[in-house]
Formats: structure tokens, sequence, C-alpha cells
């Protein structure tokens, strides 16, 4: 019976460590039965915003007005907002993960920029993501 618990406490012990190693954002999850594309691809709106670590959420929301940015399954996204109230932007283009799936590249279509994400957290609830924009690091923390 000694032998069968000594087991048994063994596997557990496994399986915490491959379950602790299974995470893949700093932010989580550790686990997660959706693939990254399904949690990824929703409609999803900014929470919060920060650069350079400074929260400037209230700044973006009047800038960037009803933002809105939608990630489908099929490797295409749209972005739009009403800039400062006054004018309507929108763009359309083409998204991919990079190599090890800890970041992605959203690809305009009409001029061919790329902006390049690091992902943080990737839950179908919240999506927090990180690029660097000019001189600033822009943190984004999204949700549906």
């Amino acid at each position: 019976m000694n032998k069968m618990k000594k087991i048994t406490s063994l596997s557990i012990i496994l399986i915490a460590i491959i379950f602790a190693s299974c995470k893949k954002y700093p932010e989580g999850p550790s686990i997660s039965f959706r693939s990254k594309a399904e949690r990824l691809s929703n409609t999803w709106h900014v929470k919060q915003y920060f650069e350079n670590g400074v929260d400037k959420t209230n700044d973006f929301n009047n800038i960037c007005q009803n933002y809105t940015l939608t990630i489908n399954k099929n490797e295409t996204y749209t972005l739009a907002y009403k800039a400062l109230g006054l004018i309507n932007y929108s763009e359309a283009g083409t998204w991919s993960f990079n190599s090890d799936k800890t970041g992605i590249t959203l690809k305009n279509n009409a001029n061919n920029q790329t902006s390049n994400w690091t992902i943080l957290k990737l839950l179908e609830t919240e999506l927090w993501g990180k690029y660097t924009d000019s001189n600033k690091t822009v943190e984004v923390h999204l949700v549906p």
C-alpha cells in the first residue's frame, strides 16, 4: 500500500510539472482546451491601454472612440474606430502567429504595413498584447 501511495504522489508531481511547463504566455493561461487561434478569434475592445507602463486608457478612448478589433479564424482581421470623434478609420488585413505562437503579426492590406504584437495573455475573455511604436512601448488589454 505504501508503494502505491508513492507512485500516486510521484504521478501527481510529474503531471503538475508538465502542466506548469505548458504555460506559453507570461500572464496565462497555464492550459486551455481551446486552440490559440480559437481563443484569439473574437471581436475585441480596449479595457486598458498603457504607454511605457503609464495607464493612458482615458486618453486612448478619447482619441480612438469605439475601437473594435475583430480577429477571424481564417487569419483576417478588421480594425475600426472614430478618431477624435470626427473621422471614421478602418483597416482590414491578415494576421499570423510567429513561429512559436508567442506573438502575432497584423498586416494591413491597404499599405502592407505590419504590426508585431507579443502576446502576454490569451483567454477567451482576455487578450493582452504588447508592441513597440516609435519611441514607446504599448501594452493593450482587450476584452470581447
